[in-house]
């Protein structure tokens, strides 16, 4: 045996006791990005019911009645009516979104799923286009606010309004995408959970109740406006 063969069998203990602790502390990590998860999902949810579908739902409505304005009367009546749809000009809190680092914390997962890199960071992305469409409405309301509506001409209020459907139109696609992202990304992870039979039961994202329901709303209104896509009709 050469002379320093006992010096790295020395070392194969330290080395194995390195895995040993490396892999007790993957199932933490998986618990970890699947309670970053669940928080993000129950935040998505809770924006849609309390912000976002009321905001489309009103500008939508709104939009409708400008489109049926025709006379002097017509449009001073709508102009009086415009309190009917109080959510169009709701603005939206911050998104606080957690945003978890799943190549540095994660690698062991990445390695027996490499697609979870690419939809970690599409989840990132969805989230934070989000943030710049709810900013974008915040600052549409936050104008006309300063300019006010009373006492405006009927094609300013017009102008308003007519921003507002495309802006909701936006939000929903986006949240939605991100929901979807985020129960994909569950999936993966339980499937690798899978993996650690010896440390109990590892953490599962518990669905809001009102999930099915979300999607369902979402879906209902971002389907027609993804099939109205440019990209999507050339597809076509």
């Amino acid at each position: 045996m050469c002379w320093h063969c006992p010096r790295i069998l020395q070392e194969l203990p330290r080395e194995n006791e390195g895995r040993a602790e490396k892999t007790e502390d993957e199932p933490t990590e998986i618990n970890l990005a699947t309670s970053a998860l669940a928080y993000n999902l129950g935040l998505l949810v809770h924006f849609t019911f309390q912000n976002v579908i009321p905001h489309y739902e009103d500008s939508q409505a709104a939009f409708r009645a400008l489109n049926s304005v025709r006379t002097e009367p017509e449009i001073a009546a709508f102009l009086q009516s415009l309190g009917k749809y109080p959510h169009m000009m709701m603005t939206a809190p911050e998104l606080n979104f957690v945003e978890h680092d799943f190549f540095t914390r994660l690698p062991f997962v990445i390695g027996k799923e490499p697609d979870l890199l690419v939809q970690a960071n599409w989840l990132t992305h969805l989230s934070r286009v989000l943030g710049r469409h709810l900013h974008d409405r915040n600052a549409q309301i936050e104008l006309a606010r300063s300019q006010g509506l009373q006492g405006v001409s009927f094609a300013s209020v017009g102008s308003v309004i007519q921003m507002q459907p495309s802006l909701a139109g936006s939000e929903c696609v986006t949240i939605l995408s991100a929901i979807e992202q985020i129960l994909i990304m569950a999936q993966t992870l339980e499937r690798v959970g899978r993996l650690y039979p010896n440390v109990g039961k590892l953490s599962t994202i518990i669905s809001p109740p009102v999930l099915p329901d979300a999607i369902m709303r979402l879906r209902a209104i971002a389907e027609p406006l993804i099939q109205a896509m440019p990209d999507h009709q050339a597809e076509r």
